[in-house]
């Protein structure tokens, strides 16, 4: 490609970062992004929520149990089993004394109360949820 190609196709970044050590998503600060910062914070809450759920469901132990891709699928893409796996993700949590002795780390995407959005997350994402790879 030659240098005249890239100088007419920039490659464009979502807001004009003026000082690179400062984050342009801040909250307060005016921008064009779609989320703001704690929605970055909230989405790595569900996925680590979401991640010990599905580690508790690969147990031969459990009650809900995840033995192939096709389990995954439907675990992700059925409110009802996403909820029964995140409720067992929180029953062993609060049993497993020695993993988790603080239960203030347990996720709070975990808990009955909180559980509904990350679920209804999942739902609206669940088309974009393949079994490829």
């Amino acid at each position: 490609m030659q240098e005249n190609e890239n100088q007419a196709n920039p490659i464009e970044y979502p807001c004009s970062v003026v000082n690179r050590f400062e984050c342009p998503y801040e909250k307060g600060k005016e921008s064009n992004a779609r989320f703001n910062v704690e929605d970055l914070f909230e989405l790595a809450s569900m996925a680590f929520a979401v991640e010990i759920a599905l580690a508790v469901a690969r147990k031969d132990s459990s009650a809900v149990h995840i033995k192939n891709k096709q389990d995954l699928y439907q675990a992700l893409t059925d409110r009802e089993m996403l909820n029964m796996i995140l409720e067992q993700g929180l029953d062993y949590v609060l049993s497993d004394n020695e993993t988790f002795d603080d239960t203030s780390r347990v996720p709070k995407q975990l808990e009955r109360d909180n559980r509904d959005k990350t679920v209804d997350y999942f739902m609206t994402i669940e088309y974009s949820i393949n079994l490829k790879n």
